[in-house]
C-alpha cells in the first residue's frame, strides 16, 4: 500500500468513527431532552429534542400516556412531546448497549432505554426496552429519521415485571 493510499484509508476510519461520535452524542442528547421533572433537564428542551435530534420528516413509533402512536414530521413531534412531556411529572432516561451500523449518509442503530418515571396519575413506573432508529446525514449533522420503541416492560414500581407475584 502506497503512503497515499495509508492516509486514504486513515482518512476513511478517522471519518467514520467522527460519525459514530456523532450518533452517539445525538442519542445522549435525545436521552437528556425527554427527561423530566428534575434539575438537570434542559431550559431548551422541546427544541433540542425536536430540531437538534430528529430530520425534518423524522417518524417516531413510541408508547404515549395515551397507549401506542407513530408520530410524523417535526410539527407533530412538537404537538405529541409537548403534551406528553408536560403530562409526565418525573423521567430520566438511560441508553446502553450501542449497536450503530453506517451506511454511507445513512445509519442503523440499537440503543436499550432503561427509564424509571412518574406517569400521569402519578403512579412510579419502570420502563425498559430498545430503541430502533435508522439515521440520516443532513446538513445540520446526523438526524433521526425513525425512531420505534420496543418496548420490553412498562411495569407500576411495586410490580413485577414479569406480571407474576414473588
Amino acid at each position: 500500500m502506497t503512503p497515499e493510499e495509508r492516509l486514504e484509508q486513515l482518512e476513511r476510519e478517522l471519518a467514520a468513527l467522527r460519525d459514530l461520535e456523532d450518533i452517539r452524542t445525538l442519542k445522549a442528547r435525545y436521552f437528556a431532552a425527554v427527561d423530566v421533572g428534575w434539575d438537570a433537564q434542559l431550559p431548551d428542551k422541546r427544541e433540542a429534542l425536536i430540531e437538534r435530534v430528529f430530520a425534518e420528516d423524522g417518524v417516531m413509533e413510541m408508547l404515549t400516556a395515551t397507549g401506542p402512536s407513530v408520530l410524523r414530521g417535526r410539527a407533530e413531534l412538537h404537538a405529541v412531546y409537548e403534551q406528553q412531556l408536560n403530562a409526565y411529572p418525573f423521567g430520566i432516561h438511560y441508553g446502553t448497549n450501542d449497536d450503530v451500523r453506517l451506511d454511507g449518509d445513512r445509519a442503523h442503530a440499537a440503543w436499550h432505554v432503561f427509564a424509571p418515571c412518574t406517569d400521569p396519575d402519578g403512579v412510579s413506573r419502570w420502563f425498559g426496552g430498545r430503541y430502533l432508529v435508522e439515521l440520516v446525514r443532513t446538513p445540520e449533522g446526523w438526524r433521526i429519521a425513525r425512531l420505534r420503541q420496543q418496548v420490553a416492560f412498562f411495569t407500576a414500581f411495586g410490580e413485577p415485571w414479569s406480571g407474576r407475584g414473588a
